[in-house]
């Protein structure tokens, strides 16, 4: 797509999705498929793998999303049903405001409104090592807020994302305990092979000094490798850097799907990635390199130390290449066992095939011994207070935001997205605050767009663009607050959208 009709798209794409949404008709027979990590749209993860499955039902139309579809192509079959999407085209909008089943494994946009018609998925992407921060909410919180369902391969990934969003308190929806679709790949293979192949995924580090110094290490680690050991590497998608050339390093390629490249290797060598509970599957060597453990342990932290894994940790160069040089057959232990049941318990060859029944068909997961579901319904019958706040600029200004939330209260306090460090910091002490006082909870809001900041202003002020505020005001409740009660909206903010919701909802009472 050119710029120019690049920019008549972004232009006013809030408006156009409403109006598709608004207008055209559900689609009963479609899936939309959106996997974006590190805000790039793959054709990868759990959407990829249930979109995969999906494809043997000849009656469903499939969309998936990418940012690069003459690359995505070419990982699946040729389908007549299968249509790709970048996220820059209007047939986005039109798949996402008509499809009736909405699967996605992070975000979804920020002007998405589920359709009652419609079934949000969101399967997230791993079970978490690193912590989860309050931060997740500006990107991801609306998503789970909107989803009939949210997958977990284990209890330890839904306290993670509870704890992160809030959405003990806030969510409405459905767990589903389960398999991983995209864990249906791996297979238990362990015969010794002399030529080793390994699987080198470090995770993100929002430090970008970190690359280089990666970089130096695989330099050293070429050097040092037998001629028998093959390392493949594969950055975060958020590393736009391609790898230099090197003797025993290779990227991993293109035009396979990353996981099933990665089911063919011998062992992974990686640090604090989700992707350790995934390979597991395997049964096959896991390696952890950690070469800043300290550091990466303080900040953003871990949920439990690197020393409870039981898989060898290095955090130094050279013990990693020895190890890697004495090629040594690897037999899974006691401990790594009891790690397969902790976290890998759920996981089966035909988890992707046993959620689309789940999702398309009603079915129940079979044997039952393989999922199980909560509801926080009950979350629906609180009635909150909401109240939108200003930004917080002073450690000062913390604390007198603390001092008048009101004790034992439901309180949804709400920010616009671009937050500050002290607002950040009010995120990570509620929930010790929620010790003390009962049913304290936060929200993340997006702004509206500039046009529509600008006629909110002019009502908030002359009365002017009344309709337009009100139309405005009913779909950002919609938006922020699915499903949940709201008796009282209390403004202490600014910023246009805030001042005309809290007038237009005062009125309404």
């Amino acid at each position: 797509m050119s710029s120019i009709n690049n920019y008549f798209y972004l232009k006013d794409v809030a408006a156009k999705y409403q109006r598709y949404r608004q207008t055209l008709p559900m689609n009963e027979k479609a899936i939309f498929a959106i996997s974006s990590i590190g805000f790039v749209d793959a054709a990868e993860c759990n959407p990829y793998y249930l979109a995969k499955n999906a494809m043997q039902r000849d009656d469903f139309t499939i969309y998936i999303s990418s940012d690069s579809i003459e690359r995505d192509r070419a990982l699946l079959p040729a389908n007549n049903n299968v249509f790709w999407v970048n996220p820059d085209n209007m047939l986005y909008l039109v798949a996402l405001a008509t499809s009736k089943y909405i699967i996605t494994n992070a975000k979804l946009p920020f002007y998405f409104i589920k359709r009652k018609e419609q079934i949000v998925l969101n399967t997230w992407h791993g079970t978490p090592i690193k912590k989860l921060d309050k931060g997740l909410n500006i990107h991801n919180q609306s998503a789970f807020l909107h989803a009939d369902y949210i997958l977990c391969p284990n209890e330890h990934t839904k306290t993670a994302l509870q704890e992160a969003c809030f959405l003990d308190k806030l969510y409405t929806g459905k767990w589903l305990i389960t398999g991983y679709p995209k864990n249906s790949i791996f297979t238990p293979e362990n015969a010794y092979r002399a030529q080793r192949k390994y699987a080198y995924m470090p995770t993100w580090r929002e430090d970008s000094t970190r690359l280089p110094q990666i970089e130096k290490y695989l330099e050293r680690l070429d050097n040092y490798l037998t001629d028998n050991t093959t390392i493949y590497v594969k950055f975060h998608n958020l590393s736009k850097k391609p790898l230099k050339s090197y003797k025993h390093i290779k990227p991993f390629p293109q035009n396979v799907e990353p996981y099933s490249f990665l089911n063919t290797m011998d062992g992974l060598i990686t640090d604090y990635s989700s992707v350790i509970f995934d390979f597991a599957n395997t049964g096959k060597e896991i390696i952890i390199f950690a070469f800043d453990e300290n550091s990466y342990a303080e900040n953003p932290g871990l949920y439990f130390p690197l020393d409870k894994l039981p898989f060898p940790k290095y955090n130094v160069l050279d013990d990693l290449i020895k190890h890697l040089n004495k090629g040594k057959q690897f037999v899974p232990g006691q401990f790594y066992i009891r790690f397969l049941d902790e976290f890998c318990r759920y996981d089966t060859p035909v988890a992707a095939e046993q959620v689309n029944n789940f999702l398309l068909d009603d079915q129940p997961i079979e044997p039952a011994e393989n999922s199980y579901i909560t509801d926080n319904a009950a979350n629906k019958e609180t009635a909150y207070i909401v109240q939108f706040m200003p930004q917080i600029e002073s450690a000062r200004q913390l604390n007198e935001v603390k001092a008048n939330i009101p004790p034992n209260q439901p309180t949804i306090l709400v920010f616009n997205r671009d937050v500050t460090k002290n607002t950040r910091q009010l995120m990570e002490d509620l929930p010790k605050m929620q010790e003390l006082e009962e049913k304290i909870a936060v929200a993340i809001i997006t702004n509206a767009t500039v046009a529509e900041k600008i006629k909110l202003a002019l009502n908030n002020s002359y009365g002017f663009f009344a309709k337009t505020a009100q139309k405005v005001c009913q779909r950002e409740k919609a938006r922020i607050f699915p499903q949940l009660t709201i008796s009282k909206f209390v403004n202490h903010s600014t910023e246009p959208l805030f001042v005309a919701m809290a007038k237009f909802f005062e009125s309404q009472e």
